[in-house]
């Protein structure tokens, strides 16, 4: 079967201490008359095309750039700086060894940023959506493969381009060891996006309005595109392999392709198979595609080569974000926390994991239904997180401490925006 060669990329064999720990940081920009932050230089300020050509000089690295004159990143020493559809901005850290090396990636990056926009007085949201402006009111940053996105989306469900515009998240990303570890972490991930939604809800306004979600993020992706979205029920069945995955993502009908010229082209619903067998003219079952189909798998957790992206986060503030790393590192990264994700959320149905989720995006930590109480859940994962953390004797266990305060005072970062009424 030819999705042994996604297979092969997805296959890791390493060493458990060697493991490390990335997050994927992505921020709304927004100028004090409350307007967001454009592609291009307009009369409210610069663009983020202007910050993304300053990051370039501070850190001596040539612009990303898909189309001629028009930066979409920067590589720097700390990561990847790119642009998300609507121009928020995404910082990719290059994965490290202890979350205090990854505090102070973030740190440094933070400061280096501060020095471009800080003096302009453009505030960076921690926020899973952009609660001012709707989605016409964003330009779509100059990429072939986002306007392609968007014309897709228009034929699929009602919040595709919203998703793309209007979302902003924290991805957390840990290595796995072998086959089997990839997919127990991709599993358990899965399993754990309702207790994460309860936990990191951010989001609870839309075009100045509150509206019904603590996280309305989830709410979108919830109505981006069915195919390719969600907790991904067939990861639970007790045989599915990582060749079942990689079978899996061989058949998804893909958005978008690259041709042996590397332009990109709408995929008119073919799959990486129907290319296999030729149906997609001047177009190949290459890595570039193979990779691309691995990224348009939008569910709450997803395999990449060698890691699992974590994606049930909205955007946070840095010492949440920080917290919420160290929580799904202690969990993923020890045995205690496996056992308790495995007894408590795994052998849920997928209708209640489903209820459990959507729940949660409206609830946040009082969540509590069909048996679980996610609230009481969170402090027996926390205290396994604290665990797994002091077995690494890093005291990596100290960023904890904001997660505690939101079980213990049963309030989510939301909660606490709609205490503001978004001043």
């Amino acid at each position: 079967m030819q999705s042994n060669q996604l297979k092969r990329l997805l296959e890791k064999d390493s060493d458990k201490s060697k493991r490390r720990i990335g997050v994927e940081i992505e921020r709304i920009g927004v100028w004090p008359t409350k307007t967001t932050l454009q592609y291009s230089d307009n009369k409210q300020g610069f663009g983020v095309e202007t910050i993304i050509r300053e990051l370039s000089k501070q850190y001596g690295s040539p612009t990303i750039d898909e189309m001629r004159d028009n930066p979409l990143g920067v590589n720097t020493y700390l990561g990847k700086v790119s642009l998300e559809p609507g121009g928020q901005l995404e910082l990719s850290t290059n994965p490290v060894s202890d979350l205090h090396a990854l505090q102070s990636i973030v740190e440094i990056f933070q400061r280096d940023l501060d020095s471009i926009t800080k003096r302009q007085g453009l505030e960076w949201l921690s926020m899973g959506v952009n609660p001012y402006d709707s989605v016409d009111q964003i330009e779509l940053i100059p990429s072939p493969r986002y306007q392609i996105m968007t014309d897709y989306f228009k034929e699929k469900d009602k919040l595709g381009t919203s998703m793309m515009r209007l979302t902003a998240s924290v991805q957390i990303n840990l290595d796995y060891c072998n086959e089997k570890d990839a997919i127990e972490m991709l599993r358990m991930t899965l399993a754990l996006a309702p207790l994460s939604y309860a936990l990191f809800s951010n989001s609870p306004f839309s075009e100045g309005k509150r509206t019904d979600f603590l996280s309305y993020r989830s709410h979108i992706w919830r109505n981006t595109d069915k195919g390719r979205t969600g907790l991904l029920p067939e990861v639970f069945s007790p045989n599915f392999t990582l060749e079942d995955y990689a079978t899996l993502v061989w058949n998804k009908p893909l958005m978008y392709v690259q041709n042996k010229e590397g332009e990109y082209l709408p995929a008119e619903g073919k799959s990486l198979r129907d290319i296999e067998e030729g149906k997609v003219q001047n177009v190949t079952v290459h890595e570039n595609n193979q990779m691309s189909a691995l990224r348009q798998m939008f569910t709450e957790a997803r395999l990449k080569t060698g890691y699992v992206e974590i994606r049930s986060l909205d955007s946070l503030n840095y010492t949440e974000m920080m917290a919420a790393t160290a929580f799904f590192t202690g969990i993923m990264y020890s045995e205690i926390g496996r056992t308790i994700v495995e007894d408590k959320l795994c052998s849920l149905s997928p209708e209640i994991r489903d209820a459990l989720w959507i729940q949660a995006s409206r609830e946040g930590v009082r969540t509590c239904s069909s048996g679980v109480n996610l609230r009481e859940l969170s402090k027996a994962l926390v205290q396994a997180a604290r665990n797994g953390l002091k077995s690494r004797e890093l005291k990596e266990e100290e960023m904890l401490y904001p997660l505690e305060e939101i079980i213990k005072n049963g309030e989510t970062p939301a909660e606490r925006w709609l205490k503001s009424n978004l001043k």
